[in-house]
């Protein structure tokens, strides 16, 4: 069984905070981590781990006039660029949940010259 958790920090892109005065004063985002899980080996080659993970995301920044739209991902969809966003603020919230399964097999490579 493992726990594991944190609070991480991201600097905003260089290119946000380039495009405008009121970016400059911008929090950098954060996020709180949670994870609880548990792995078992049913096998000799074989493992299975289970994962709880919650994120709850803090000092985003959203566009008070486009609060539904997470416009950080504009800057992969517009090469590095934000298009009519005058009105940022870093208040922005949100979290994340959800149940991540892995099944790892080892293989045994054979080489031959």
């Amino acid at each position: 069984m493992n726990v594991t958790g944190g609070i991480y920090y991201q600097y905003l892109p260089l290119v946000m905070i380039m495009q405008g005065d009121i970016n400059k004063v911008l929090k950098d985002p954060g996020a709180v981590h949670f994870i609880l899980g548990m792995s078992r080996l049913p096998a000799g080659d074989l493992k299975l781990t289970v994962e709880y993970y919650y994120k709850e995301y803090f000092d985003f920044p959203v566009d008070t006039l486009q609060k539904q739209s997470f416009f950080i991902d504009e800057l992969i969809e517009n090469c590095g660029f934000l298009y009519g966003h005058s009105n940022l603020t870093d208040k922005g919230r949100a979290y994340s949940c959800g149940l991540e399964i892995t099944l790892h097999k080892k293989c045994q490579a054979v080489c031959t010259l």
